[in-house]
């Protein structure tokens, strides 16, 4: 019984403790945030953008689809992957 116990705890404990190491992924919003600064890092504070649609599967990165105008003649669509790095999330892009 004394055995059982202990191996409960310790099974209790391992499992807490692997949940902990993941970071939690970020919302639609904060992902939105961190592709908003990414493009004004990119293309210059002028840039205005358009959230066109956010494309998230369980375990997976966020993507979202983006439409960009103020930098070129014309508006241009980019996608930004929200991707996991280490125990932080960094928005990359793609046009």
């Amino acid at each position: 019984m004394n055995k059982l116990i202990s191996a409960g705890l310790i099974g209790a404990i391992a499992l807490t403790v692997g949940v902990q190491a993941h970071a939690k992924a970020p919302s639609q919003g904060a992902a939105l945030t961190m592709c908003k600064s990414e493009i004004s890092s990119e293309y210059g504070e002028d840039a205005r953008t358009k959230f066109k649609k956010f494309m998230s599967k369980k375990g997976a990165a966020h993507r979202l689809s983006l439409r960009i105008s103020g930098v070129e003649e014309k508006a241009f669509n980019v996608t930004c992957t929200v991707n996991r790095e280490g125990d932080e999330y960094a928005a990359s892009l793609a046009r």
